[in-house]
């Protein structure tokens, strides 16, 4: 039989041949041109000249027909090669998980399946290329993942007077701890250390600042937030809009609760930072739910266990970033994208994709509902809604009178990037004890350098994007690809003079410090952050009188 296979992060394609039945996107291990390369499969084609031997194979697809058909639309939709598309839904390291077992190909021989290394030890390694050669046996990969060890008995309370005993010093760790017991009072010790990642002398401090208590205990008492709500029906499409605080996110718990007695449900969110406190909320809620985590800061073996634990059908809910969105759910009912309107659903590095539409399509192909929340909905979006072709549900809750102004910059005197006024203002609430944060668009000093006299923009010679300066690395930056070079102030084009436009996050941090002499300015985004956690450390700083001006980008 003869398969088209796609090459793994390209889309080279290749025809290979073996007796056995192979699977759509499957993956097998190809000898080619004396190189051993991974590709997937995509159909079953007739005789082709020259079709390669397959030297390994999983034996089973993780893909069901949806997703496979999911990663040809979006090949074609944003023009990626296919086998990097697939290669998303896969995580890294996940060999490491796999035993390759040795399958007799002919009934002449006088042994059964066996593992790799077995094989090895009998008859050698020379034996093996022999059979293999001539098509006498395979390698068919066998996965393996160790099951989690069992919860202890002992679990962490909250202490009835926890509130009067909590200090101001308490450390990012011990407040994750206890945010996460205000949703599940009466938690496993294992489990929090699994969850929120810390080590058990966390978990002691606070027991002798008086703030929990670890008692072994069989019931597992949690506080619940349940409450009525109107009956809502679901469309395939479904938008819920309305304020911060207005109910959406409450409604939407309720929902996943029903939803997830069919099947599994996958629930997306912008960022890391705001993932841990949803799933806080949600385990409150309904302490047997199995709920699976997948973002890229997880470490290779926890992403893989969490991979497995969604494909094999073990968890209820898988709730991540927009990485989580290829893990190939068993058996998906339900799609929540929370803040669709977020920019980070977009993925600017190769292969580029929007989250949000991929979502929709896959949500139409496997013919579950999905559902759109967002106090601010993309356009598109709230266009759709408005005609129709989306449902819209629409909270309301009165808000507090809110006193904004807008400064229009044509008409203000300007120091900087700033009106007069506006360093006024910050100058003026600082003073007064209150703190200040300055929202930012772009990272960098400059967000694109242009020539005085011709008017060219310096661009990245692998994204075609305008270049912008970092005045800390003294560099041009693309914060697509992350190429960067030295800095010059001669036009390539024409010999004109460059000049810096735009404003980044460095810029408003160094004009504020030299404005604002004495003002406690803090800078915060993708270059200064590695961890998503690290974000907590920072607003901790804040509320500490550490920091008097916190600037950055939507991480704040």
């Amino acid at each position: 039989m003869y398969y088209e296979v796609v090459v793994s992060g390209s889309d080279k394609r290749i025809v290979c041949s073996t007796p056995d039945e192979l699977y759509p996107a499957e993956r097998v291990l190809l000898e080619y041109r004396g190189d051993q390369i991974r590709g997937y499969v995509i159909s079953k084609v007739t005789f082709s000249k020259g079709a390669v031997r397959i030297r390994g194979r999983d034996g089973i697809s993780f893909l069901a027909g949806e997703y496979l058909e999911l990663a040809k639309w979006m090949a074609k939709r944003f023009h990626s090669p296919l086998g990097k598309i697939l290669d998303l839904f896969f995580p890294d390291g996940l060999d490491d998980y796999i035993r390759e077992m040795v399958v007799p190909q002919s009934p002449l021989l006088d042994f059964e399946e066996m593992p790799l290394e077995d094989f090895l030890k009998k008859y050698g390694e020379e034996t093996l290329n022999q059979c293999m050669k001539r098509g006498f046996v395979m390698l068919r990969k066998q996965f393996f993942f160790r099951a989690p060890k069992p919860r202890f008995k002992k679990r962490v309370f909250l202490r009835e007077d926890a509130l009067k005993n909590i200090e101001a010093s308490l450390t990012l760790k011990q407040r994750m701890v206890i945010e996460y017991l205000c949703f599940n009072n009466g938690s496993p010790v294992e489990e929090i250390l699994e969850e929120l990642g810390i080590t058990q002398s966390v978990l002691e401090t606070l027991q002798q600042k008086g703030v929990v208590e670890i008692r072994e205990e069989d019931v597992i008492p949690k506080f619940s937030e349940r409450r009525e709500r109107k009956e809502i029906q679901l469309d395939k499409s479904n938008l819920f809009f309305g304020p911060t605080g207005s109910g959406k996110t409450g409604t939407l718990f309720e929902i996943v609760g029903e939803y997830s007695k069919k099947g599994q449900i996958l629930f997306l969110v912008p960022e890391v930072s705001v993932l841990m406190h949803t799933v806080a909320r949600l385990k409150g809620l309904y302490p047997e739910l199995k709920v699976a985590i997948y973002h890229s800061y997880l470490t290779k073996t926890r992403k893989i266990f969490e991979w497995y634990r969604v494909v094999s059908g073990d968890a209820h809910v898988l709730i991540g970033t927009r990485s989580a969105l290829f893990v190939p759910a068993k058996n998906l009912k339900l799609i929540i994208v929370d803040e669709e309107h977020d920019e980070s659903f977009y993925q600017f590095s190769e292969p580029s994709y929007d989250a949000v539409e991929v979502a929709k399509t896959l949500a139409t192909l496997l013919d579950v509902p999905i559902i759109l929340s967002s106090a601010s909905p993309s356009l598109k979006t709230y266009f759709e809604a408005r005609e129709g072709k989306v449902k819209l549900f629409r909270f309301e809750k009165r808000c507090a009178e809110t006193a904004f102004e807008i400064v229009d910059m044509r008409k203000e005197e300007k120091i900087g990037s700033f009106a007069k006024r506006t360093l006024e203002e910050i100058g003026k609430t600082v003073r007064s004890g209150k703190k200040v944060l300055i929202f930012v668009r772009r990272k960098g000093f400059w967000g694109r350098v242009q020539c005085v006299t011709c008017g060219y923009v310096l661009l990245c010679p692998n994204c075609d994007v305008a270049l912008s300066y970092h005045v800390d690395i003294d560099a041009f930056k693309c914060h697509q690809c992350g190429f960067e070079e030295k800095v010059y102030d001669v036009c390539p084009r024409c010999g004109g003079i460059l000049r810096g436009r735009g404003t980044g996050t460095e810029r408003v941090e160094k004009e504020l410090m030299n404005y604002l002499p004495g003002v406690k300015v803090k800078r915060i985004d993708r270059e200064v952050v590695e961890d998503p956690m690290e974000v907590e450390d920072y607003v901790d700083d804040l509320l500490r009188g550490k920091i008097d001006v916190l600037v950055g980008t939507k991480m704040i």
